[in-house]
């Protein structure tokens, strides 16, 4: 606390305090003079030397800094507001669904949105790809596709960050075939699906699961400027929407090669030398437009209550 100024005795010599503010004003008048002294002869030497005082060197000039980067959007937001190819139930044909941060509503009101994703590399590039899973909502129903987007190497500012692979590789639809999970693994995605199996799931609940439980492994390829989904395991096959036949029996065959895509640069995916059993499939007309026939197949022996993959020929 700061102390109170009074007027009685100094203790330092009996000389009251207002005597020794008049000694301090004293003072304080001798130092001014001294200092107008002192800055007159400052100027008279200043006044002395020719030309004009040197100014005082400035601060050295910092180094620009460069404007930063503007931050590219991930493949998941370029999606989120880009144009998609989309097939109702994965096999329809396709119809233009415009996004804006992750949802679209068409004229009948049926509302689509980006629900979530798995990043991983589809097609071993080294550039961050995609699948991501989006719910269509209308009067028919709730049907999820999961759509693989891939990361175009040297994007920059301004130009498109993704592109689609317009043929979703999984699919989760009302009384039909359910997604259970997505994965990425080296090299692609892990999907495992639940089927519902004609005739032998007949008889369930629509809300109940099938029993044709499968787990695949999907990669993205490229033939002829296009990309695919391709199977790569259990077995090499579509890696696509893969339907169930409803026919009871397939056809015997020998020497017929099917094709893991339409192109007919694709792999093939059968041995022309063993037996096969060939399907024929519902309607396909998303894989229809290529012109190439699309079967389901079986040839190689598994455990697997699923054994029908797909291809083409």
């Amino acid at each position: 606390m700061a102390r109170r100024r009074g007027t009685g005795p100094d203790p330092r010599g009996g000389r009251t305090a207002a005597a020794v503010r008049v000694s301090g004003s004293i003072l304080i008048t001798a130092a001014i003079a001294l200092a107008l002294t002192g800055c007159a002869e400052l100027q008279t030497v200043l006044a002395s030397t020719s030309g004009t005082p040197s100014p005082s060197p400035s601060a050295p000039a910092l180094p620009a800094s460069s404007p930063a980067e503007p931050e590219l959007p991930s493949v998941v937001a370029w999606a989120s507001g880009a144009e998609w190819s989309w097939s109702d139930d994965g096999l329809a044909a396709p119809v233009a669904v415009t996004f804006t941060k992750g949802r679209s509503t068409d004229a009948a009101g049926g509302v689509t949105e980006v629900v979530d994703a798995v990043l991983g590399d589809a097609n071993a590039d080294g550039v961050e790809d995609a699948a991501i899973r989006a719910r269509r909502t209308a009067e028919a129903g709730v049907t999820e596709l999961w759509y693989v987007w891939l990361g175009i190497p040297g994007a920059s500012p301004g130009t498109a960050m993704a592109e689609q692979v317009v043929y979703p590789i999984a699919r989760t639809i009302a009384c039909g075939d359910l997604t259970d999970s997505v994965t990425a693994i080296s090299g692609g995605f892990r999907i495992i699906q639940t089927l519902r199996l004609p005739y032998t799931d007949d008889g369930l609940r629509c809300s109940a699961p099938g029993s044709g439980r499968q787990v695949r492994d999907v990669a993205i390829e490229r033939f002829e400027d296009a990309w695919y989904p391709v199977q790569t395991a259990p077995v090499p096959a579509w890696g696509g929407i893969c339907p169930r036949t409803t026919w009871h029996d397939g056809l015997a065959d020998i020497g017929l090669t099917l094709r893991a895509a339409a192109p007919a640069s694709a792999p093939a995916v059968t041995d022309p030398l063993a037996p096969l059993v060939t399907y024929e499939l519902p309607d396909a007309p998303l894989l229809a437009a290529s012109g190439a026939r699309f079967f389901g197949f079986a040839q190689a022996e598994t455990n697997d209550l699923v054994r029908q993959q797909c291809a083409f020929y």
